[in-house]
């Protein structure tokens, strides 16, 4: 009889371990409760550990060999940070979506835009959340490049727990969900320069980075 490997056996931990910090249930500096949910799995430590590393790996969980593992601990510096890393890569990504998108791209961005714009009339956080991500996924897959979309869904899961734990949330989220209906218009209009300004202003008002940078340090003159 052929038994699971253990990269079966971690999968549904890491999705319930997931799930536990998108719900609240881990907060930031929280440990890890190994011995409990080895006993509700019925599995071994070995598994376990497997997801834990891929949370480690995704950035959201710190890993103290021998000791314990605990969720990340954040400060405003690390919201900053992400902030900052999206703008990297999103103005790369607007780049990218010029060059290579083509009209079909465009239109399946623009249907996805609309999404997000209804769902956030529905003020249903939940799908407010998965249209954004699917916006955003979409938008790093135009890249073709699988360095970019593999780095953009680590942010995404970043971004998703720091909404759930209330350091970012959707005070404008009407706006901001019209700024994607912006740059695709870019996009389609093969405008580089617009869609770069369009996506980064997106995500400047969304980390609040105007608060500490000036304007001309994400727009120089």
């Amino acid at each position: 009889m052929k038994t699971a490997g253990k990269s079966s056996l971690s999968q549904p931990v890491y999705e319930h371990l997931t799930k536990m910090l998108l719900n609240m249930e881990l907060k930031p500096g929280d440990r890890i409760p190994e011995n409990k949910i080895a006993q509700q799995f019925g599995i071994s430590r070995t598994p376990i550990r497997e997801a834990l590393r891929r949370l480690a790996n995704d950035g959201v969980i710190n890993i103290y060999p021998n000791r314990y593992a605990e969720v990340i601990t954040i400060d405003p510096e690390y919201v900053s940070q992400i902030g900052q890393a999206r703008i990297a890569i999103d103005t790369m990504l607007a780049k990218l979506a010029v060059y290579y998108g083509n009209n079909a791209d465009f239109a399946h961005l623009q249907e996805l835009a609309v999404k997000c714009t209804e769902a956030t009339k529905t003020n249903d956080h939940a799908l407010r959340s998965q249209a954004d991500n699917d916006f955003h996924a979409a938008f790093s897959q135009i890249s073709r490049n699988p360095v970019l979309i593999e780095a953009q869904k680590s942010l995404s899961f970043r971004v998703n727990l720091l909404i759930a734990w209330k350091y970012i949330r959707y005070d404008d989220g009407y706006n901001l969900s019209l700024d994607h209906h912006k740059l695709v218009e870019a996009l389609i209009d093969r405008n580089e320069s617009l869609a770069v300004k369009v996506a980064i202003e997106h995500l400047v008002k969304f980390y609040s980075l105007e608060e500490s940078f000036p304007p001309y340090f994400f727009f120089p003159k």
